[in-house]
């Protein structure tokens, strides 16, 4: 934890203890604000040992706990910005979103959104819905991490032919895994070639492959599944077609269109599909006329921040919630406490 971050979180617990957490949850200042949460995946395995991306079923369900706990309401996303703008939200308010349709959302986040009953927004990229496979990026660098400290020979894998070690260390490894997706993405490889470079990963460090498929870690949910969702507890939105934001408006357009086309052909009305996540938080002003156009009426960011009536419904703030993030910290954040401590903008 950093010095800043340390100092910030003993100013939170000073201010907790002080009794400024209950006054700001209920002030009118609070209820004039929306706290947007954003999850990625929620762990079939072991997944957020490996990367911040995760959070354990049980860190999920502390969540929704205190969600409850600390009395906030939650709204469906639309409705929640809707009435945002109104200036009528309920107390507490909060929207609850999760990136990219991974299967562990059926499998581990939406029992618990149906036992709390609350409801989600799900940004799905269609690409690897449509043709399953694990997502390339992912989960290269999940086999990495299962494999450190194992011998691995990088001859077609890497633009460069050695035999390393895969690091312990995180930065080191998330390294080696940029190298691998470098190389297969300036060789062009298609995603049946990804998925070999994939089996040959798992050869090379001793891993079974047939097994890591079975387990459907980093791979997103089949059509079948996005259409037994219940629109009153999980609504499937758009995140591109393949999680990329082109400086093109064109090939921006084409990403907007391929998604649209691609959970229509799922069975979703196109008319619902009206509210947008940037990937992997990458925002650009130029992106604003060109979601307009497509009459997106939300877009989500990775801007930690509460929402006012003031927020660009194009570019509203989140805050992704990880294993990282302290329990004190995350009732600061859903009692409106925590925008009394000063913070850099990301």
């Amino acid at each position: 934890m950093s010095r800043l971050r340390t100092i910030k979180l003993a100013a939170l617990r000073v201010a907790d203890r002080a009794g400024v957490f209950p006054l700001v949850a209920g002030s009118n200042w609070r209820r004039r604000r929306l706290l947007i949460l954003c999850y990625h995946g929620v762990s079939l395995r072991d997944e957020h040992e490996c990367s911040d991306e995760h959070v354990s079923p049980d860190h999920l369900r502390r969540r929704f706990q205190l969600i409850r706990d600390e009395g906030c309401t939650v709204l469906p996303l639309g409705e929640a910005v809707e009435r945002l703008a109104r200036g009528d939200l309920p107390s507490r308010s909060v929207a609850l979103t999760f990136d990219d349709g991974l299967y562990d959302f059926k499998a581990r986040a939406y029992p618990l959104l149906e036992e709390f009953g609350y409801h989600a927004t799900v940004y799905v990229s269609t690409y690897y819905c449509l043709d399953p496979r694990p997502v390339f990026d992912v989960a290269t660098a999940y086999l990495l991490w299962q494999g450190r400290g194992r011998m691995l020979s990088t001859v077609g894998l890497t633009a460069d032919a050695e035999s390393v070690r895969v690091p312990e260390s995180p930065i080191a490894r998330n390294r080696l895994a940029r190298r691998i997706r470098d190389s297969a993405v300036s060789r062009g490889c298609s995603a049946q070639e990804k998925d070999e470079l994939l089996r040959e990963l798992c050869t090379r460090l001793s891993l079974d492959w047939e097994a890591f498929l079975a387990t459907r870690i980093d791979q997103l949910m089949t059509p079948a599944e996005l259409r037994s969702l219940d629109s009153r507890v999980a609504e499937v939105q758009l995140h591109t077609h393949r999680h990329r934001t082109p400086r093109d408006e064109a090939l921006f357009g084409r990403e907007l269109d391929d998604n649209i086309a691609a959970l229509e052909q799922i069975g979703l009305p196109r008319y619902g599909l009206r509210h947008f996540c940037y990937p992997s938080g990458d925002v650009d002003p130029m992106f604003l006329p060109w979601l307009r156009d497509r009459g997106i009426s939300t877009a989500t960011t990775c801007e930690p921040r509460l929402a006012t009536w003031r927020s660009d419904p194009l570019l509203l703030p989140r805050l992704i919630d990880t294993m990282g993030l302290t329990t004190t910290e995350f009732r600061a954040w859903l009692t409106g406490a925590a925008a009394i401590v000063p913070r850099r903008r990301r």
